[in-house]
């Protein structure tokens, strides 16, 4: 019976060590847990307040951006309306140090400027279609091959093909025109 007490009084001995081993554990974790969760939130804030100071940086700078602007609209304005009442003067007085034969020179040669892009954007713009045209073309060759492929199958040979898809880009091209 006395090696029965021995068992118990060893087995309640263990039990009692490991509650208090993981107990101690247990806060030992908890206090690594809790250092993290503070360092991982210390991170977070730094990155917060490091991404509204670049927030504020950039509507400073967008506010000087601004505020440049409303000077520049503000001396466009004088000087139009500088113009507007060099205009009511007389023809005679000149406002700016630019010269009437200047102005025509500089008018002309913007106009001779935007006759050239004018020229240049049609020409680009009919290549454009020329090779569009020619895209939907092969395009139709495709179609029409496949089609005829599959409606008549192997019974016509490439030369036919050739002049069927011929004929019908013909017949379309005289709907296209009418």
């Amino acid at each position: 019976m006395a090696d029965w007490l021995i068992n118990i009084f060893i087995t309640s001995v263990c039990l009692f060590t490991l509650g208090l081993y993981f107990t101690y554990r247990e806060r030992e974790l908890e206090a690594i847990a809790k250092s993290k969760l503070d360092e991982t939130k210390e991170k977070y804030l730094d990155q917060i307040a490091k991404r509204k100071a670049r927030e504020r940086e950039e509507i400073s700078k967008l506010q000087a951006i601004v505020a440049e602007i409303e000077k520049k609209h503000q001396e466009v304005e004088v000087a139009r309306q500088n113009i507007g009442q060099g205009s009511e003067r007389g023809a005679g007085q000149n406002v700016s140090n630019v010269s009437t034969e200047e102005a025509e020179k500089i008018l002309e040669s913007a106009r001779e400027r935007a006759a050239e892009i004018e020229e240049e954007a049609k020409k680009k713009a009919d290549e454009f279609l020329d090779k569009q045209k020619k895209e939907v073309q092969t395009k139709m060759v495709d179609l029409v091959m496949g089609v005829v492929k599959k409606v008549i199958g192997q019974l016509v040979s490439y030369e036919d093909h050739k002049k069927i898809i011929k004929s019908a880009l013909d017949d379309m091209e005289g709907e296209g025109k009418r």
